[in-house]
C-alpha cells in the first residue's frame, strides 16, 4: 500500500511537469499538387513556428471523423505559393486541418486523414488522405 501511495504521488507529480501538447501545434508547408515536398514553417531566426490553440474531433458521420487544431491566434508566417499550412505534432504525424472558427465552418485547405471511431484511420479510404476542398459541409477560410 505504501508503494502504491508513492506512485500515485510521483505520477500526479509528473503530470505538472509535462507541457499540454493540445495548445501548440508545429505548422508545416506541404506542395499542394501532390505531398511530394514539405518542410517546416520557420520565423525569422529559423525556430520553428509553433500555432496556439487546441486539438479537436470534427465528425462528419455518426462513425467517421477528422482532427483540426482550431487556432486561438492568428499563425505567424506563411507558405510559399502552391504549399498548403497544416498543423501536426511530429515529423509523423498524421494529416490534418487548421480551423480558424470554433463553430467549424471555416478550415484552410489541406489534406485530411478520415478515421472511422473505434477502429483507427478509416479502413475504405485507399490513401487513407483525402485532397483539399474534399469536405463537404464544411466552408473553407479562402472562399
Amino acid at each position: 500500500m505504501k508503494n502504491f501511495i508513492s506512485l500515485t504521488a510521483v505520477a500526479l507529480a509528473s503530470l505538472y511537469s509535462i507541457p499540454s501538447w493540445s495548445d501548440t501545434s508545429y505548422v508545416y508547408c506541404v506542395n499542394g499538387a501532390d505531398r511530394t515536398d514539405w518542410y517546416w514553417l520557420e520565423d525569422d531566426d529559423e525556430n520553428p513556428v509553433l500555432a496556439q490553440g487546441k486539438w479537436k474531433r470534427e465528425d462528419l458521420t455518426t462513425v467517421r471523423f477528422f482532427k483540426v487544431f482550431v487556432l486561438s491566434e492568428a499563425i505567424k508566417g506563411e507558405c510559399q505559393s502552391g504549399y498548403l499550412i497544416q498543423p501536426a505534432t511530429s515529423a509523423t504525424s498524421h494529416w490534418h486541418l487548421f480551423q480558424e472558427k470554433s463553430d467549424g465552418t471555416c478550415l484552410k485547405p489541406g489534406f485530411v486523414d478520415i478515421y472511422r471511431k473505434g477502429r483507427g484511420k478509416f479502413p475504405n479510404v485507399t490513401t487513407g488522405v483525402h485532397e483539399p476542398y474534399s469536405l463537404t459541409g464544411f466552408t473553407y477560410c479562402d472562399e
